[in-house]
């Protein structure tokens, strides 16, 4: 093989024989010691910016997060955060706990990302300020805070 021929790319595994089914449970286990500490803690889903676009703009945004999970393809990528998404879900239901689906309110939103998962800075304030207003309407924010858009003194 010479120095600059492509990599040859096994065959993509199938996340769903992979997903750890401990996940769920270690979820489950760190709600329940923050409740005995006397936290009530919210959980929330994981946002990723091909979420909610078509194929084959999805897949090109993938591409970041498929160099890092090289075992998979773009659907395994989908089907995985959506394995992992549904448990955070399912918990939340299950141990009675306040979620934020922060996957639905970004979906779409390629404008907030720098890459397939993380956030530019138009991205990081509009989290902030989604995350300040739906913890201050379930009541879990001081009111004094500022939820709007702008950073405080602006």
């Amino acid at each position: 093989m010479a120095l600059r021929d492509p990599l040859i790319k096994a065959k993509a595994v199938d996340p769903a024989k992979f997903f750890p089914a401990s996940y769920g449970e270690k979820l489950r286990d760190m709600v329940h010691k923050m409740r005995e500490s006397g936290i009530e803690p919210v959980l929330m889903t994981v946002a990723r910016a091909f979420d909610g676009l078509g194929r084959e703009e999805g897949a090109r945004i993938a591409e970041t997060a498929l160099y890092y999970n090289s075992c998979l393809d773009y659907d395994g990528l989908i089907k995985a955060g959506k394995m992992y998404n549904d448990t955070i879900i399912a918990v939340a239901l299950s141990e009675h706990v306040q979620l934020i689906d922060l996957a639905e309110e970004m979906k779409g939103r390629r404008q907030f990302f720098v890459d397939a998962g993380h956030f530019n800075y138009g991205g990081e304030q509009h989290v902030a300020a989604y995350l300040a207003r739906e913890l201050e309407q379930r009541g879990l924010l001081e009111p004094h805070i500022n939820t709007d858009n702008r950073l405080s003194g602006q």
